[in-house]
Formats: C-alpha cells, sequence, structure tokens
C-alpha cells in the first residue's frame, strides 16, 4: 500500500483557488494563469476534483511525488 501525505495549506490553498475559478466558468488556461501554474497542472486538478472530491485533491499519493 503506497504512502499518502497531506499536501501543505499553501497547496491546499492554490488549488482550492484554481477550483472555484473553474467551477465559476473561468477556463483552466486562465485560472492557471491567475495562480502561476502550468495548464496541466489547472488540469490535473480539475480532473482529481471532478473523478473523486476536494479531499481528494488534497491528499497526495507518494508515488505522484
Amino acid at each position: 500500500m503506497p504512502a499518502i501525505w497531506q499536501i501543505s495549506s499553501s497547496h491546499r490553498e492554490q488549488r482550492t483557488k484554481a477550483i472555484e475559478l473553474v467551477l465559476s466558468g473561468l477556463q483552466q488556461k486562465r485560472a492557471a494563469e491567475r495562480l502561476g501554474v502550468s495548464v496541466s497542472v489547472a488540469h490535473d486538478w480539475t480532473k482529481t476534483y471532478r473523478e473523486g472530491s476536494m479531499a481528494a485533491l488534497h491528499v497526495l499519493d507518494k508515488k505522484s511525488a
């Protein structure tokens, strides 16, 4: 079974903000630009949120670290 880590509060806030922006209608590209992350990161966060939940977004599997 892989180890699971909680992400830092600053990363949690950034991921939460990204989802809030996308859910409010902002394109993932624009949300990424606003938060200073790559479009692929914003896409991954949105995908994780849609497949799981906000809680899933805030857990990092050691394999992906």
